[in-house]
């Protein structure tokens, strides 16, 4: 959750995009989030909002990630593996597609920016 003293999140992923890349992420849940694999996905209950959300393993892996300790968009591409010497059409493709997913997470609640 997004203190007072902090800018609004941008609506739209387009304004989403320049502004998330400069942020440092983490899992507002508290306590580590309970998971239950269930078939190709994961359930993950938020504690916060009461919601239920399932979720593919590359935001599986991107929260546990950032459970483990706050990181900026740089840093969590590394963690992840996803920093590796590419094409720059292939780098970009990969960097959007990690944007996305933060932008999901970040709508539903399950990570947030720490305030600035």
């Amino acid at each position: 959750m997004a203190d007072r003293l902090s800018p609004p999140l941008p609506v739209t992923l387009q304004g989403f995009a320049p502004w998330a890349a400069e942020r440092v992420w983490y899992v507002p849940l508290g306590s580590p989030p309970r998971w239950c694999r269930v078939g190709q996905q994961y359930a993950l209950y938020n504690p916060l909002n009461g919601a239920t959300h399932f979720l593919q393993e590359s935001a599986y892996e991107t929260v546990q990630a950032l459970v483990q300790q706050p990181m900026t968009m740089t840093a969590l591409m590394a963690c992840l593996g996803l920093d590796e010497a590419r094409e720059e059409a292939e780098a970009q493709v990969v960097q959007s597609g990690l944007l996305r997913l933060l932008w999901e997470l970040d709508n539903l609640g399950i990570i947030a920016p720490l305030p600035c």
